[in-house]
């Protein structure tokens, strides 16, 4: 099913993305808890994803901005630096944008207010499936002893890549929003 969403999703016009990615900026530049943020990390969308970066634009010149850097190695975390739009992004090795270490300045996980996400398949729970690699998983762990410690983590998707309940796996982090062209989805124990 992932490997189907994924396809359904990089195969959407640039015009549904745009659309879709507007509506959602609209919804959460709305919300209290991102009106009340400090620092917020989003990331640069790839395959069709709901494009976070348009927050970020939006953002920045009231909130510290932030996106996420593969740690290098084999660790499977993310490290958050600043954004800026005069600093050029330089590719991972996943092909992905992000910012240059040795021109930006690192912030903690647990230092930001706000954490973007990138999802592949959600539920109603706030339930998340992401690309497998687990990443933003092992980077928010902390939060499995205290669900209601920053960052709020909020997912963005298209509403078509909500599914049944997901069953997750001890490990798994789920987000406390999920944010859609149509709806905006609250885990019941989120703040």
């Amino acid at each position: 099913m992932r490997r189907q969403i994924r396809q359904i999703r990089q195969s959407l016009s640039l015009d549904v993305q745009h659309q879709a990615s507007q509506h959602i900026v609209s919804s959460i530049i709305q919300l209290a808890v991102y009106q009340q943020a400090i620092s917020i990390a989003a990331y640069v969308a790839d395959e069709g994803e709901i494009d976070a970066m348009q927050v970020l634009v939006r953002a920045q010149d009231e909130k510290s901005c932030y996106l996420p850097v593969l740690a290098s190695g084999k660790e499977r975390r993310l490290h958050f630096y600043e954004y800026s739009r005069q600093r050029e992004l330089v590719s991972n090795r996943y092909g992905i944008l992000e910012p240059d270490v040795t021109q930006s300045i690192e912030m903690s996980a647990e230092g930001l207010d706000i954490v973007l996400v990138p999802l592949v398949l959600f539920d109603s729970k706030c339930h998340r499936v992401g690309r497998g690699a687990g990443y933003y998983d092992r980077t928010f762990e902390f939060k499995n002893k205290n669900q209601s410690v920053k960052p709020l983590l909020i997912g963005l998707a298209y509403e078509f890549q909500k599914t049944e309940a997901l069953q997750p796996e001890p490990w798994d982090i789920p987000l406390d929003w999920v944010v859609t062209e149509k709806a905006v989805y609250q885990r019941e124990d989120s703040n």
